[in-house]
């Protein structure tokens, strides 16, 4: 389902602005979100289970609902309710956006790729116009963390890991044990 997701009708959702123009969605896409949001909604909950014990909680991602069709933004805001599936679907992602916004991270990476460098390595997927844009929405997103620390992505990948390394250790060191 996800790699059908991909294609260009999915371009095509993606693409419409948020509640300019409602859409139908492919059934198919419908049931790829469906299993999308069931993990996202799974993986919150051990992230406050986690949390309330004191753990370390590393996430590649994270969700933001402040600037749509950027980074990791609502996928469902323009779509069309035609069924009991589709409101179930639309309803669960606001609660999820929801908890995000309450779950709030105590730091949060952002590795800061040039333009330049996001089409090499990704010579397929961008091109340099879309670079530009996809960097400037990235920075551009008023992220909800307690400490942001921007990493310079361009450089080495073992230097840019050791000063995530080095991040998070002082975040913990901040933090002090945590009581069991």
């Amino acid at each position: 389902l996800g790699s059908k997701a991909k294609l260009s009708s999915h371009k095509k959702i993606r693409g419409i602005k948020s509640g300019a123009v409602k859409v139908n969605y492919p059934v198919y896409y419908k049931f790829w979100m469906l299993l999308c949001l069931l993990e996202k909604r799974r993986a919150i909950v051990n992230c406050v289970r986690w949390k309330a014990r004191g753990m370390i909680i590393l996430a590649d991602r994270w969700g933001q609902s402040s600037n749509p069709y950027a980074v990791d933004f609502p996928r469902l805001s323009n779509m069309k309710i035609n069924s009991p599936l589709d409101r179930f679907l639309v309803d669960l992602e606001v609660k999820i956006y929801k908890s995000l916004e309450v779950l709030q991270p105590h730091l949060k990476l952002i590795f800061d790729v040039s333009p330049e460098n996001s089409v090499k390595r990704k010579p397929n997927d961008l091109d340099l116009e879309s670079a530009v844009e996809a960097r400037k929405q990235l920075l551009d997103v008023p992220w909800l963390a307690n400490n942001i620390v921007t990493i310079d992505a361009n450089k080495a990948i073992k230097d840019v890991d050791s000063k995530g390394v080095i991040e998070i250790n002082k975040e913990i060191a901040f933090r002090g044990p945590t009581p069991r």
